[in-house]
């Protein structure tokens, strides 16, 4: 993945910067910002395909661009595609429509980020004693093609710092995509009505060209928030209610608060098929990862239509079938995870979980920690937030098993699946009096990520126990020397 994401003075984070990696750890204690930077994270990914792209200066697209849209227009498919003359024109060209576009997704994610927290985007800036914090902004950069923008929030503002124009000329023009990209589209519609010195493009192909700013971007995002158990299982509840005051609808004034962000967005996936990008186009690894997955747990996770078009999860046990509600606290807690893996992931998605841990037995938490490498060995890009040692020391298991590997050796301990160290970052998160800042953790092939946050409590814990069991001994000695 090629995004990096820093944070200055937003929500509760005075600082913060994050790379995103296949596989992406936030550590640290509660209230630390985990779960706010990986909502920002979530947001920047989503944002690219939050807005309905428009260039405000169509008909100024230059002629190199137009002859070689041309020339491509009337090429047969085993002619080779010739390269696009890159002249001044152009290249000015590609640098305003750079500005445009990058300006108006930077807006998308200043509005993503208040939709996720139902407030205004000027309210996000991090509160000190006093006042709201000068300097806040999101800056968000990405590589192949290099571009960097500033979201400011505490103005309405957002600034194009660095772009690798012809870098992304060379991508959106190669030679290679052409003719799937661009060749049928205007030899049917791009050029209708054309004259020699008036040419039409198509909105569709400057929307192409833009998607060329997030190579190796994920195309499909999706948040599983803390929450999600809690929100399935009153799901029956809230849409009985509903049902029950439409009845008086007409008799009195009815009023529903409507859901903001995550919580919103994960409730419309569940219940509307149609915001599943990939429902039953699953990719076969994909599907026998979850599938081995859903044996072991002996729970098929799956959904059912109610009444009219919406639908809810459900999952079918050696016991019989049942509503979420009703199941254990592990399959409640593992269902969304496999019901999002089984309908909406392919190697093109990425998925973020807030404590995927979360009501799991230890031995559950390792499993699911293979689980979540074997997705992102798949192509999935996984970002979790966690407070579990057993999660990350599993995680810790397959970057050793992954190096044995490479070293031409077979692994014969511990964790199922391995993971190059590489597809790999952590941060750990902490709280300084009204503030929260983060720090990279280093990740080595033989100590793994470091556990310096939940070491400390095992430490502390220990130390305890050793005061305790001598008070207890003592006294024992001087009750018997009595």
């Amino acid at each position: 993945m090629s995004i990096r994401v820093q944070v200055s003075n937003l929500g509760p984070l005075r600082s913060a910067e994050q790379e995103l990696a296949t596989l992406t750890i936030l550590v640290g204690e509660n209230n630390s910002g985990k779960t706010f930077m990986a909502t920002v994270c979530h947001r920047v990914m989503v944002a690219q395909s939050s807005f309905w792209f428009r260039p405000r200066k169509r008909d100024q697209t230059p002629a190199a661009i137009i002859d070689w849209l041309k020339h491509l227009a009337q090429l047969t498919d085993d002619v080779a595609v010739p390269p696009l003359e890159v002249d001044r024109p152009t290249i000015d060209w590609a640098e305003s429509f750079a500005s445009e576009f990058l300006e108006e997704y930077g807006q998308a994610v200043r509005e993503g980020l208040a939709y996720a927290y139902g407030i205004e985007a000027n309210d996000l800036r991090r509160r000190t004693s006093s006042r709201r914090a000068a300097d806040c902004f999101l800056r968000i950069s990405s590589t192949d093609p290099s571009w960097t923008i500033q979201v400011r929030f505490d103005r309405k503002e957002v600034k194009v710092e660095n772009v690798d124009v012809l870098e992304w000329i060379r991508i959106a023009f190669r030679r290679n995509a052409a003719h799937n990209r661009y060749a049928r589209e205007f030899g049917e519609s791009g050029f209708n009505g054309a004259s020699d010195d008036a040419v039409h493009l198509s909105l569709g192909f400057y929307r192409t060209l833009a998607s060329n700013f997030f190579q190796n971007w994920p195309r499909n995002s999706i948040h599983l928030p803390a929450g999600r158990t809690g929100i399935m299982h009153s799901y029956d509840v809230l849409a009985a209610n509903i049902v029950q005051m439409a009845s008086e609808v007409g008799l009195r004034p009815i009023e529903i608060a409507p859901l903001h962000g995550t919580t919103a967005d994960f409730l419309s996936f569940v219940i509307h098929p149609a915001r599943r990008a990939f429902l039953g186009r699953r990719s076969p690894k994909l599907g026998e990862i979850t599938s081995q997955l859903e044996k072991e747990i002996r729970a098929d996770v799956t959904s059912v239509r109610d009444a009219g078009p919406k639908q809810r999860i459900a999952v079918r046990t050696p016991e019989g079938f049942f509503p979420l509600s009703i199941t254990s606290s592990m399959i409640s807690e593992l269902a969304p995870i496999i019901f999002v893996a089984k309908y909406a992931l392919d190697s093109s998605s990425h998925l973020t979980i807030d404590e995927p841990e979360s009501h799991l037995h230890p031995a559950m938490q390792r499993r699911l920690a293979d689980f979540l490498v074997s997705l992102a060995n798949h192509g999935v890009g996984i970002l979790i937030t966690t407070h579990s040692d057993y999660l990350t020391s599993e995680i810790t298991n397959a970057i050793r098993k992954s190096h044995i590997e490479l070293q031409g050796r077979r692994a014969n301990g511990g964790s199922r699946t391995g993971i190059e160290i590489s597809k790999v970052k952590a941060t750990r998160f902490s709280r300084s009096g009204n503030h929260c800042l983060t720090e990279p953790i280093e990740i080595d092939p033989v100590d793994g990520i470091d556990q310096t946050t939940f070491s400390t409590v095992m430490e502390e814990q220990y130390e305890d126990s050793v005061q305790l069991i001598d008070e207890i001994q003592t006294n024992s000695r001087r009750t018997r020397s009595n």
